[in-house]
């Protein structure tokens, strides 16, 4: 993934707006893939109540997501 293939390893060469950036995005999508695999687990299991409430923290972790990709977008990158 170009993710961590090119940015993490570079990561102490931006600023330290955008590196507090990716750590966020980082952090939120590894919920998003936690939340992801929740789903999965309980539909597999039968319970699909549970799962449609995770699906809610899924749409969140997703939306958090894009809004600090967007916000690195916007950062200035420069150290």
């Amino acid at each position: 993934m170009w993710w961590y293939a090119e940015v993490f390893p570079r990561k102490a060469d931006f600023s330290g707006e955008a590196q507090a950036l990716i750590d966020s995005i980082d952090r939120i999508h590894r919920d998003f893939h936690g939340a992801s695999q929740k789903i999965m687990e309980l539909s597999a299991a039968g319970n699909t109540a549970e799962a449609r409430r995770w699906e809610t923290e899924l749409m969140q972790h997703s939306n958090r997501l894009i809004q600090a990709i967007l916000q690195l977008d916007d950062a200035s990158i420069a150290p």
